[in-house]
């Protein structure tokens, strides 16, 4: 008997060595290239942040009229989400992944003609339609290749990825001030071409480097392949058996009608988990969007070049505080009060760039609104699928579309209070608001598990 069992340990330990360089392997091939399918898309979402004070400057847009376009790209971004993701299932996921790529770009090296508020609304939108399901396509063709666990370290570099586009575009931006007449374009115009033709070649790239199916993929052995399907064999089974003997319950989720769903919705942790999320888009979506330019509208005698520094200096000091914060929550196995501690920073930081009487104040109260921000974005994610168990793929997507209406929301609402009050500080007392709010919030959510979030 312990002869067995030790070759049963013995066997074990090799498959699971066998698995690890399996999917080391995979990040390597797909997880990657992925990543930077999200970091364009995300750039063509977040460009009109780094540029937005040249742009309203050239087309002449009021501050109300520049947060209307963001609150105009998420409703599209929402409206057709659902459309996008059933398209899912009619092309393959390669050649649809490939295809939005292409489409971003080319409308946005198209948006290089915009020349008022109309034209720059239809650019907005456009780009809305065609990134509404490339999120989704993403994580569809990830789950073809990661099981569930293996899943949460590609999650976790996504999200670390929006703070680091952040911070690579507004370097972009500064040293293309040198070179703003440059075939008689602007800063804002050469920002839109480059992530246009990078957009295109990146989708030729991806339509001839992905595989349509795990069969198809040559780089992956007999042996690598049959591990594979046995992995997602399993965690399919997991699946399934974690709603109970037989599946039964998840049989009659199935059969659970739209009403029984809303019943359903209509919970207090769901609602608390949407009213949480809801202030930390909004947050996260000033930070994009007005951050650089409340740093150019500084009254103090600064270049602008040494302004966009100033701005790459706040997603900087962003990144480590999200590589830090994510670090420190696995190690003390504990999400609720590293969230409440981000969001409450977040918040203070919001206070003190409204209240602040120099620029480098200002960069500190940014900073800090930004790591709140990132960080309880970060850390959100791991615990709602934790604590529901009823319709929690229509929970998860309840809560994200909420939220992503509050990140259409606060953009337009900054910029309608700075064009009656011609500051930033009213706009940013109302988002700070809403954070210390959403951190009070979250501690009344209750949290019965814990699971460790994979490190990056």
């Amino acid at each position: 008997m312990y002869v067995a069992n030790k070759a049963q340990n013995i066997s074990a330990q090799i498959l699971d060595r066998a698995e690890q360089q399996l999917i080391n392997k995979i990040f390597k091939r797909i997880v990657i290239v992925l990543v930077f399918a999200f970091i364009i898309a995300f750039f063509n979402r977040i460009s009109i942040g780094v540029v937005g004070a040249n742009l309203r400057s050239d087309l002449v847009l009021n501050a109300t009229q520049f947060g209307f376009a963001t609150l105009l790209f998420y409703l599209f971004y929402l409206v057709f989400g659902v459309p996008s993701s059933l398209l899912l299932t009619k092309f393959k996921l390669k050649y649809y992944l490939a295809l939005i790529c292409i489409a971003l770009g080319i409308i946005s090296c198209v948006s290089i003609y915009i020349n008022d508020a109309v034209s720059f609304y239809i650019s907005r939108s456009a780009i809305a339609i065609c990134e509404a399901g490339f999120l989704p396509a993403i994580f569809l063709y990830l789950s073809y290749y990661l099981p569930s666990y293996y899943r949460a370290r590609a999650n976790a570099l996504l999200m670390l990825v929006m703070p680091i586009t952040m911070f690579a575009g507004i370097i972009c931006a500064a040293l293309l001030l040198e070179y703003q007449y440059f075939l008689e374009l602007r800063v804002w115009q050469l920002i839109f071409l480059i992530q246009g033709v990078g957009s295109v070649l990146f989708g030729i790239f991806l339509f001839i480097y992905l595989d349509s199916s795990i069969e198809q993929s040559l780089w992956l052995s007999v042996d690598e392949r049959k591990t594979l399907q046995a992995m997602r064999q399993k965690d399919e089974l997991d699946v399934v058996e974690a709603w109970g003997r037989d599946s039964q319950q998840a049989l009659n989720l199935i059969q659970n009608s739209f009403k029984q769903i809303l019943r359903d919705l209509y919970n207090l942790p769901i609602m608390l988990y949407t009213a949480t999320y809801f202030c930390i888009a909004c947050s996260l979506s000033a930070v994009n969007i007005w951050a650089i330019q409340i740093i150019l509208d500084s009254k103090e005698v600064f270049s602008q070049f040494n302004l966009y520094l100033l701005a790459a200096l706040t997603q900087f000091i962003t990144i480590l505080g999200v590589l830090f914060w994510s670090w420190h929550s696995d190690y003390k196995q504990e999400r609720k009060f590293h969230i409440y501690l981000a969001l409450m920073l977040g918040g203070c930081g919001w206070a003190l760039a409204a209240i602040a009487d120099s620029t480098f104040i200002q960069i500190i109260g940014i900073s800090l609104a930004s790591v709140g921000s990132f960080t309880s974005m970060s850390l959100f994610w791991t615990i709602p699928d934790q604590s529901i168990h009823k319709s929690k793929a229509t929970a998860i997507g309840f809560i994200n579309s909420v939220g992503n209406l509050g990140s259409g929301i606060a953009p337009w609402l900054i910029g309608y209070t700075y064009d009656h009050s011609s500051s930033y500080a009213l706009g940013m007392y109302l988002v700070g608001a809403l954070l210390v709010i959403g951190s009070y919030v979250i501690l009344f959510i209750p949290i019965n598990k814990f699971r460790p979030r994979a490190q990056i």
